[in-house]
């Protein structure tokens, strides 16, 4: 075996496969030196992106499948009913995904003539195939009872008749446990673990992923090797050790454009950049336990809008936020604050557009501007990438109020540093609606569940975990809202001790609609006097004349 360098251009090192499982061995990064004969059922193979993971669990599947053919009766020699369905299951982020590696464990059935008279012909998803004694029993178009099947991560999914092989690919990017439970990690991997337990040393698992972050059922089945658990066979390897095929150019490109992430996309190591954007405790202090998300602005009112566009992977996000004159409870004393009025996000596939694949802008701007409608905007902020097209259909439709800004690296760091620094001098105020329930409003657990990568000692990108059902859009609307908020207080252009003394004025008005109702009922009344004086001047004139 040939060990290159990290760009695959120089040859390192030539081991045979004992010699390389002791060099991984002495560099960390496996938790055996040698073979022995100790019974390990679970494997952990942590390699980098293209590292052929799937590949040798496609191989792991195939020679499972052919062991079991060996077998007369599998059911009778595992003490199973004599026509129990046993399953090799592959697990991962997605279905297409899952059948992905499916069609590679069929390639290879394809490939040796040996298992074709076994098989039935396989559909998307699953093939079923005949023991010996099926094949015997039943001929060759009879019962077959041993399944090859794929699966999306589901815990519900996943359950139910025993598994002598299970294969959980990707599992490091599985949803976490806090997100969707159901497909976690954690409960994909005990939905599966105890249908290998009838097959006793030939029920196995294979956790195979290229790593995240150090967290996760990944990173603890990691630590739990290095720890001495037997059952666990351990092996982290970078991508370029298990595929020399990689290009160097491929390879330095990658690199060049992030030395730390090609470290743990490719190098196969657990990531120390990317950690928790805000500590816990920063966002706690600024939620305002008795603010609740608003239906209707305040008259009089400047607000500021925050907008995140997206139509299909990613859905278009909504922010709106004014400045308050309020007391700090530190000081005592009033001053401006920035306070979150509105937030909600809308996605293709997602109520209430769930048989759309793609929205269109018509949709998006009409959405817009009914939530807009109810609040006095003062700005609004949209992202020049993706929001160019938004911006012009806004502005057709009667709302110009929405700058096209180019958001750079830097610009991306200055809206969630000004958040932050918010946030540490308490000068937002944040609504969460679920306050007293076990999870978090879906907007503070956005913002909490968010990741930062550091750039330089002034750059910092925020952004989702790279977890299947983690998005930011909500998080971006709401940069964008309290900018601009920000930047009024800091220009001049705005105080919350005006809206204050407005607030005060029009304390009685209960929202929009019944502001509408007094004004209207003020021009009758104003039209009704102006008839009055008519009506006494004509009296008037008809009496005594001109």
């Amino acid at each position: 075996m040939i060990v290159n360098d990290k760009f695959n251009e120089r040859n390192l090192y030539k081991f045979t496969e004992a010699e390389y499982l002791r060099f991984l061995y002495n560099e960390g990064r496996c938790n055996i030196p040698f073979l022995d004969n100790k019974p390990r059922n679970e494997l952990v193979l942590i390699v980098g992106r293209r590292g052929t993971k799937s590949t040798l669990a496609s191989w792991v599947a195939a020679y499972e499948t052919y062991k079991l053919l060996k077998v007369f009766h599998p059911q009778k020699y595992y003490r199973l009913l004599p026509d129990a369905e046993i399953q090799l299951t592959c697990v991962a982020t997605s279905e297409d995904q899952a059948n992905l590696l499916f069609r590679q464990i069929l390639g290879y059935y394809a490939q040796s003539t040996y298992f074709h008279r076994y098989m039935n012909k396989p559909t998307t998803d699953r093939v079923y195939i005949r023991s010996r004694r099926e094949l015997e029993k039943y001929g060759e178009e009879g019962k077959a009872s041993i399944v090859v099947k794929s699966a999306a991560c589901s815990a519900r999914g996943v359950r139910g008749a025993g598994n002598i092989l299970a294969i959980m690919d990707e599992q490091a990017h599985f949803v976490d446990e806090k997100t969707q439970s159901n497909k976690s990690d954690k409960a994909v991997y005990d939905a599966l673990t105890p249908s290998i337990a009838q097959f006793g040393s030939d029920g196995k698992i294979i956790n195979i992923s290229s790593p995240l972050n150090k967290s996760g059922l990944l990173w603890d089945l990691y630590n739990q090797a290095l720890s001495g658990a037997e059952q666990i066979l351990m092996i982290q390897a970078p991508s370029w050790e298990i595929n020399t095929t990689l290009s160097s150019s491929f390879l330095k490109g990658r690199y060049n454009q992030d030395p730390i992430t090609y470290d743990c996309e490719f190098g196969g190591n657990f990531s120390d950049r990317v950690k928790a954007w805000m500590p816990e405790e920063y966002l706690r202090r600024v939620i305002v336990p008795d603010l609740k998300q608003k239906t209707n602005g305040i008259p009089r009112v400047p607000y500021f809008v925050g907008l995140d566009i997206g139509l299909k992977e990613d859905g278009t996000a909504i922010a709106i936020s004014h400045v308050e004159f309020v007391e700090d409870p530190e000081t005592g004393q009033k001053t401006d604050k920035i306070e979150l009025d509105f937030v909600d996000q809308r996605a293709a596939g997602l109520p209430p557009y769930e048989d759309y694949d793609v929205l269109d802008f018509d949709m998006v701007t009409d959405w817009i501007i009914e939530i807009c409608s109810k609040f006095h905007i003062m700005k609004g902020m949209i992202d020049q990438h993706n929001g160019a097209l938004a911006a012009q259909h806004l502005a057709k439709k009667g709302m110009p109020q929405f700058d096209l800004v180019h958001h750079t690296r830097q610009f991306n760091s200055n809206l969630y540093q000004n958040f932050m620094m918010l946030c540490i001098d308490r000068k937002l105020r944040l609504f969460n609606n679920k306050p007293n329930a076990e999870d978090d409003d879906v907007v503070i657990e956005e913002l909490l569940k968010l990741q930062v990568k550091q750039y330089s000692k002034n750059v910092i990108k925020v952004e989702a975990p790279k977890i299947k059902g983690h998005h930011d859009d909500r998080a971006d609307a709401i940069m964008r809202s309290v900018w601009l908020a920000a930047e009024a207080i800091r220009t001049g252009m705005i105080s919350g001790k005006t809206h204050s003394l407005a607030n005060n004025r029009y304390h009685f008005i209960r929202d929009a609609n019944h502001y509408q109702m007094i004004k209207a009922r003020h021009h009758n009344i104003t039209d009704n006097k102006r008839s009055i004086r008519h009506n006494r001047r004509n009296a008037w004139i008809n009496k005594y004349g001109k």
